[in-house]
């Protein structure tokens, strides 16, 4: 019978797979390929038994920019492979956007394990303004059912925002319009 689904894989059998994708990128792309990585819990080697594949391909730089992603499900497993020329991964890894702090750790430069993990692990930063870690602990928890204290821990943890980038001389941006 056919599971339609993640279905327990050994990290020998995700690494296999993860060179059957490279070797098909060789075929497609040739000799446009800089490079081609694995990220995330499998190039770090956290993989679990039902853990995803991804993996990077960058391409010289040619008239056309190239920037897209694949991501499919053969069956037991999940792959997304980003292609992106390098002159695309030059410029995304130069830029800082609204999200990036959050991912990355800007300030205590850390990388997050994973997206599940963020939260728990940033509990740990050494630098963490006054009231974040209420906050974190409330989403954790799912207690988000009452208004006022929702209210009442945001407030808290907006002034701590305040004080703690004025020591570390962040400027808060407030303007509708930044440019």
């Amino acid at each position: 019978m056919h599971m339609n689904g993640p279905v327990n894989i050994s990290r020998n059998e995700r690494l296999e797979t993860c060179h059957e994708i490279a070797s098909r990128l060789h075929e497609v792309y040739g000799e446009k390929i800089l490079a081609i990585g694995v990220y995330g819990s499998v190039s770090r080697g956290t993989d679990g038994p039902f853990s995803d594949i991804e993996m990077f391909c960058v391409l010289n730089e040619s008239s056309e920019s190239v920037d897209f992603s694949y991501e499919w499900s053969a069956g037991p497993w999940k792959a997304e492979v980003e292609v992106r020329s390098a002159d695309v991964l030059l410029k995304t890894a130069s830029t800082v956007e609204g999200s990036w702090p959050l991912t990355q750790g800007l300030h205590n430069q850390k990388l997050f394990s994973t997206g599940s993990m963020v939260l728990p692990e940033a509990l740990e930063l050494p630098s963490r303004p006054e009231g974040f870690d209420n906050v974190v602990r409330m989403v954790m928890s799912g207690e988000l059912s009452e208004p006022s204290k929702i209210v009442s821990v945001c407030e808290n943890f907006w002034n701590g925002l305040v004080k703690w980038a004025a020591e570390h001389d962040y400027v808060i941006s407030t303007k509708r319009i930044p440019f």
